[in-house]
């Protein structure tokens, strides 16, 4: 019989390294996809939809959520430390919040509204592109980096606790209480 206190600190585990191996695959694609292709090809809103996909994303792991713990800072290698400190930001300041003071950038806040009026019409801009994407490659790299780490330890935590499954093929889904199953059937994949 399995200790069930062990099982669910177990559990707990596999579901944060799996929620984080998940984001920063997430991330790391949008990176990607910011640093490989032409910039110009792109237009503002697909940029900045990209942008904050990858930076929330990359935020998640490393902030509290219900169940989960949090992929602690001294993960990230000191050789990334000012590529994780600025994304962390960005997405604290400007992504997934909108505070009152957000991020100094030369001619004011990077979050707040900034207009160009053009034959007396006023038209909002995405300003979350000014972004310093000087460190665009060191953010993939990052988003690589972590994928990979979580990635391993997701392996090496779920061979332990899962190993072979003596459960019908099907989809689960990883029970966090203490329930004597780790894993549950989904009813319905319909959300």
């Amino acid at each position: 019989m399995t200790n069930i206190a062990t099982d669910l600190e177990t559990r707990r585990k596999l579901a944060t390294l799996g929620f984080a191996y998940k984001a920063f695959s997430l991330a790391e694609a949008g990176f990607e996809e910011i640093v490989n292709r032409n910039a110009d090809d792109l237009n503002e809103l697909t940029k900045a939809l990209i942008l904050c996909g990858a930076v929330v994303n990359y935020g998640k792991p490393f902030k509290r959520g219900n169940a989960l713990d949090i992929i602690p800072d001294t993960m990230i290698p000191d050789e990334y430390s000012e590529a994780h400190s600025v994304l962390i930001t960005v997405r604290d300041k400007i992504f997934a919040h909108t505070d009152a003071e957000g991020l100094k950038v030369e001619d004011g806040e990077l979050n707040q509204l900034e207009y160009v009026v053009k034959d007396h019409v006023a038209s909002l801009q995405f300003i979350d592109h000014k972004l310093n994407m000087d460190l665009a490659g060191d953010f993939l790299k990052l988003s690589q980096f972590m994928r990979e780490k979580t990635g391993d330890e997701l392996h090496r935590v779920q061979n332990g606790l899962l190993g072979v499954v003596s459960v019908p093929d099907g989809v689960y889904r990883l029970s966090l209480d203490k329930s004597e199953d780790v894993l549950m059937p989904i009813k319905s994949e319909n959300i």
